[in-house]
């Protein structure tokens, strides 16, 4: 008897230990997914998706195959979850973000992935968001909750799917399901209006930081309105405290408001800026920061517009004395300007710049600073300035060492070939045809082989410039030549995407004739600038 009932009891410790693992089991299939979507001013679209990975373990979330062009960046903001980018082949055709978690502890990852051109301007303020409704998991879970919010402002039409039961929120659309199976992508268009939103696009951003005892930045941007309709104003974010220094254009100053709490800036432009233009501005500011110990800089990339970015070129200048040792990543480009400061460049292509974690970390060693010194430099400079003045008219020594002949010969080249090169361009930019019918005459070929001219003149200037390190003072006058060439060469090359897209249609004729006036002026102010250094430069050799 005593043998049957410890056979019994052992019977059912082994049932409940069965049990609790079935249970454990079942509770780690049965997922729980919440989808956040946040369509953010300017169209792009934020897609959280939270769900829990076990310590080892991979989840992989799908999306229509139709959506990777779209994709600009994914990330988990868990430090613990490694992401990777898969595709699969089999239908339906898909793309795969991998989320593993490489620590010890189970966590609710939040996976974050980034799209453009997934919001259209159906007609004047009034906006389609494309929303992927359904990630895909290859399972059937047991509860999915979405939630999609607008910019403030919005009036939201709410979709209709079978299926699903949509809901208002405050700034939204709210949905949930159950027992719901995440086997195959699924989208719903969302119709919103907003007379504040805009769908825009940075073409280009130019950002220089100079790490100085305040790190100073110069950002300038080419944004682009992807919207049908016009923008009188740019939203920008600066961080938190800075001290805003000024915004401009290529003719001065522009109007704008800023508040310092927030660090909110509203740039106006000298013009609405309709469906397809684009406008360019430069904003300037100081942000605090403390110097890290160890002689290394950790530095984010600076954004100032939640947009994606077609090119986006950072460079940091190390102030005279920091010695650089070495960058994470490293640098596409490094040398030492004529003050001795460090300039490194960073150049990405196809970006969204908000991405966390997205650093520069910079090593370095600081030598003796000067700066402290500097009246008293200045009075000995001074002193000695004097004293040589005085030497040289009473000795009469030898002049410094001239140029050679053959680099005076590749000056004499350079200086009398740009010339006509700025001349020739500022010809094409004023006799661009006007309508489509005189277009299609209009010889792309020669516009494009003056374009190549410019760039090897650039080229040239770039290469005089490296044999001229002794002679800094036509080294200087190079350095002002070379950055006009490449001005003009950019306003060319924009010149010549405007007449492809009037062309192509993409931008109407009152749009198009002003574009191709403020180019052709600009145009010809710069090549009257380098014509007059070239000039000088000539001067300089007699």
């Amino acid at each position: 008897m005593k043998r049957l009932v410890t056979f019994m009891v052992l019977v059912m410790l082994i049932c409940t230990a069965l049990a609790q693992i079935a249970v454990a089991s079942s509770k780690e299939e049965a997922y729980e997914v919440v989808r956040s979507v946040d369509v953010r001013d300017g169209g792009l679209m934020y897609i959280s998706d939270s769900i829990y990975v076990e310590p080892g373990r991979t989840v992989k979330v799908g999306f229509d195959i139709a959506l990777k062009d779209k994709l600009v960046t994914f990330y988990a903001e868990q430090p613990t979850v490694e992401t990777r980018y898969t595709e699969e082949e089999q239908p339906p055709s898909l793309f795969f973000i991998e989320m593993r978690n490489v620590g010890g502890q189970a966590v609710r990852a939040k996976l974050v992935t980034v799209f453009k051109d997934l919001v259209t301007e159906e007609d004047s303020k009034t906006f389609v968001a494309n929303v992927p409704v359904l990630p895909v998991i290859k399972k059937t879970v047991a509860s999915f909750y979405m939630v999609v919010r607008f910019p403030s402002g919005s009036e939201v039409s709410l979709p209709e799917r079978p299926g699903f039961n949509y809901t208002d929120t405050r700034d939204g659309v709210f949905t949930e399901a159950k027992d719901v199976d995440l086997l195959s992508p699924a989208s719903v268009a969302v119709k919103f209006k907003n007379d504040r939103f805009s769908i825009t696009f940075v073409e280009r951003a130019d950002v220089t930081v100079y790490l100085e005892n305040q790190r100073r930045v110069s950002f300038s941007l080419k944004v682009v309105n992807h919207g049908k309709s016009s923008i009188s104003e740019v939203k920008l974010l600066l961080p938190a405290n800075a001290t805003l220094l000024g915004v401009k254009d290529s003719l001065g100053a522009l109007s704008s408001s800023y508040t310092r709490e927030t660090g909110s800036l509203v740039v106006k432009p000298r013009w609405e800026v309709r469906g397809g233009e684009r406008v360019s501005f430069t904003v300037e500011y100081l942000e605090p920061y403390a110097t890290q110990p160890g002689g290394t800089y950790a530095l984010g990339y600076p954004s100032l517009l939640d947009a994606a970015y077609g090119e986006y070129v950072l460079k940091v200048i190390l102030p005279p004395g920091y010695d650089f040792k070495g960058s994470s990543p490293e640098p596409d480009e490094l040398f030492k300007d004529q003050s001795g400061a460090t300039v490194l460049s960073y150049v990405s292509r196809g970006v969204a710049t908000l991405k966390p974690r997205a650093t520069v970390s910079i090593s370095y060693v600081e030598g003796m600073s000067l700066v402290p010194y500097l009246p008293y430099l200045w009075v000995a400079t001074l002193s000695a300035i004097v004293s040589a003045a005085v030497v040289h008219r009473l000795s009469r020594k030898a002049k410094a060492p001239a140029l050679s002949e053959e680099v005076k010969e590749a000056l004499k080249a350079v200086t009398s070939r740009i010339p006509e090169v700025a001349r020739a361009c500022e010809r094409l930019a004023s006799s661009i045809p006007s309508d489509k019918k005189s277009l299609s005459r209009w010889s792309r070929g020669v516009y494009e082989g003056e374009l190549a001219a410019i760039k090897r003149d650039a080229d040239r200037v770039g290469a005089l410039k490296k044999r001229l390190g002794g002679f800094p003072e036509i080294m200087a006058k190079l350095s002002s030549l070379e950055a006009q060439v490449s001005e003009l060469l950019g306003t060319m090359t924009a010149l010549g995407r405007a007449v492809e897209d009037f062309r192509l249609g993409r931008i109407g004729k009152v749009s198009y004739d002003r574009i191709t006036k403020e180019y052709a002026k600009d145009v010809s102010s710069l090549s009257s600038r380098i014509r007059d250094m070239a000039r000088e430069i000539e001067a300089y050799l007699r």
